[in-house]
């Protein structure tokens, strides 16, 4: 039993990582300073918690990463200053409140 409950929670926190990375490409996408950014912030995070044991910690880690995807999809909006109008303009896409 603890070998399956062990095994489900590697493929949710792959799942986890997956759904983070997507959500840094979409947010980002064009930008290749922010997706090195957000995609080296991510990958020492997920480095950090790669050696977890206890099964209330790696529960914490995967929700905290369900988190941020949450986060990112629905609270951040990148904005760039178009100088020639003055004003920023914003990408947004069908997932933004």
């Amino acid at each position: 039993w603890k070998c399956a409950k062990k095994a489900m929670s590697r493929s949710r926190a792959l799942a986890a990582f997956r759904a983070v990375m997507r959500a840094r490409e979409n947010l980002f996408k064009g930008d290749v300073e922010m997706l090195a950014s957000s995609r080296a912030r991510a990958l020492d995070e997920f480095r950090k918690n790669k050696d977890l044991t206890d099964p209330d910690d790696v529960e914490h880690a995967i929700k905290t990463a369900e988190d941020v995807v949450v986060v990112l999809e629905h609270n951040v909006l990148q904005a760039k200053f178009d100088e020639s109008s003055g004003r920023y303009k914003t990408r947004l896409h069908e997932k933004i409140l």
